[in-house]
């Protein structure tokens, strides 16, 4: 599941790219725009940069981005910021001032923002690619990508040097596809092994039901004419899914097999390392993401509706319900579903004691994981959601030692899955969070305490706010169109709903919590 939240996080980095390069003709016009301000000696940006050499760096920079950003075909996210660090270490091998460098990047992201659409998590996904590339550049951070890409490039890297330093004739690595297998890439050593090109291509396009038969067929195609074929030797290495091949000389072959098993040893603890890292870089971005994409609701329902599509936008699930906890009654109730059928979700009032993983989160305060939904949860439920695998965890207010409510996630209807370490850390995290933007709408009510009485519905708050207006009964129904009776009921409604003694308790209860 870890390589699901790399993905989410990678997410962002494709996002403010294909924003960028959806609007390359505005930024980089008011990009260039500023270089010629900056020649010319004018503008604000010129007196916080002063000095000519560091004025040159920034159209280096620019110049670096245009090329690095929208002049690639294919961008890919981990070669982009290796490229850009190389080429930054060969610009700048000196570095650059620190304070000129944040001004100049500061500048260039203010100009993507103001150039891009009003879409909240457009200037998100700007906001930390732009992060990333300062820490890069500055050496300070690993530029965090998929689990597959670094595994891909770290092989690319590692094959290329073998091939550069070992007297090996080729590399072949094998992968297979729709029950054969295939040539994923081929590396010749021209400097040992001269082959017409006609049979590399034939080698990049060779199939075969197992992996001994494509060897064989490969070495049929570079050495059919070789008179010394026995002093050729193949050794091959298992590295995760794929199978690689390496052909060496036989009076090599003893150093050459200790160096391969060094290879296959020094890729794996190489690997581990860049993910560690990685995963650390990710599940703390993602709870990032998380706060700020909670701090812009301004009502209950907004922040309820955050914390339900922010668990999905940045942790790989593809549906959350939340539900309040009310203490008094020991039940949970359903507040709002995000890509689930929120109707349903707001009409479910379930004692949490006949759902024991809810009982156990409500009392540990921690997330649970539930492989198997039938095992956990009332059938009903389970059949109408559809539920398979499943977490669920607590919005917990840790400055009050409150469990206000909870969230169900799962990764869709009748979906299996496993969580991770990392996964499991920034959900509690997240959870957390959620639980003090919550705070400011907690009550406790004659000795209890519950979120309870926010579920007021649409119409509900507009009589309550009508009528704290000072409009009658009467002008409140006429307003809306409604009967003077159909307002009452609403009004009676929300009076029990507030747990509220009269009209005029219910409205001071709705104003002090902002409900309307």
């Amino acid at each position: 599941m870890m390589s699901a939240l790399n993905s989410k996080i990678e997410q962002f980095f494709y996002l403010a790219v294909d924003t960028m390069r959806e609007n390359k003709d505005e930024i980089l016009h008011e990009w260039e725009q500023m270089n010629f301000r900056l020649q010319k000696k004018q503008g604000p940006l010129y007196s916080l940069l002063l000095q000519d050499s560091v004025i040159s760096q920034y159209a280096q920079i620019v110049s670096m981005l245009k090329k690095h950003i929208f002049e690639v075909k294919e961008i890919n996210r981990y070669k982009m910021f290796t490229d850009l660090k190389s080429e930054w270490n060969k610009t700048f091998p000196k570095g650059m001032d620190h304070h000129a460098f944040i001004i100049i990047f500061t500048f260039l992201e203010k100009v993507v923002h103001k150039k891009i659409a009003k879409i909240h998590q457009k200037h998100q996904a700007i906001q930390y690619f732009f992060s990333e590339l300062i820490m890069k550049l500055l050496g300070s951070s690993f530029c965090p990508l998929a689990e597959a890409d670094i595994r891909e490039y770290l092989m690319k890297e590692y094959l290329h040097h073998l091939l550069q330093y070992i007297p090996l004739n080729w590399i072949a690595r094998i992968h297979q596809q729709e029950k054969k297998y295939r040539v994923k890439e081929f590396l010749l050593n021209e400097e040992l092994l001269q082959v017409d090109s006609s049979w590399i291509d034939m080698i990049r396009i060779l199939e075969a039901d197992t992996v001994d038969f494509l060897e064989k067929a490969i070495f049929r195609l570079l050495h059919s004419e070789d008179v010394s074929l026995k002093d050729k030797k193949v050794l091959m290495a298992n590295i995760e899914d794929e199978a690689i091949l390496f052909c060496a000389n036989k009076e090599d072959y003893p150093v050459i097999s200790r160096l391969i098993r060094l290879f296959c040893h020094m890729f794996k603890i190489n690997e581990s390392v860049i993910l560690s890292k990685m995963n650390e870089s990710n599940w703390k971005d993602a709870v990032i993401f998380f706060n700020e994409w909670l701090m812009s609701a301004k009502t209950f329902e907004e922040t309820v509706e955050r914390i339900a599509s922010g668990f999905v936008k940045y942790l790989p699930f593809e549906r959350c319900a939340v539900f309040s906890y009310i203490q008094e009654k020991q039940v949970m109730a359903g507040l709002f579903g995000y890509a689930v059928d929120d109707r349903e979700i707001k009409k479910i009032e379930e004692s949490i004691y006949a759902i024991p993983a809810v009982l156990e989160t409500v009392v540990t305060s921690q997330p649970v994981y539930v492989e198997d939904a039938s095992s956990a949860f009332p059938k009903k439920y389970v059949q109408q959601f559809q539920l398979e695998s499943l977490v669920i965890a607590p919005l917990y207010a840790m400055t009050k030692g409150l469990v206000l409510g909870g969230v169900i996630l799962d990764q869709g209807e009748g979906k299996q899955f496993k969580i991770d370490g990392e996964t499991m850390t920034a959900l509690l995290k997240m959870c957390q969070h959620a639980g003090e933007y919550l705070l400011k709408y907690w009550h406790e009510p004659e000795g209890s305490s519950s979120l309870s009485y926010f579920q007021l519905s649409t119409r509900e708050k507009e009589v309550l706010k009508l009528i704290a207006s000072g409009y009658s009964i009467k002008e409140a129904a006429a307003h809306l169109y409604l009967s003077e009776y159909t307002v009452r009921d609403y009004i009676t409604s929300a009076i029990k709903k507030l747990e509220s003694k009269n009209r005029s308790h219910a409205i001071a209860k709705a104003i002090k919590y902002n409900i309307i």
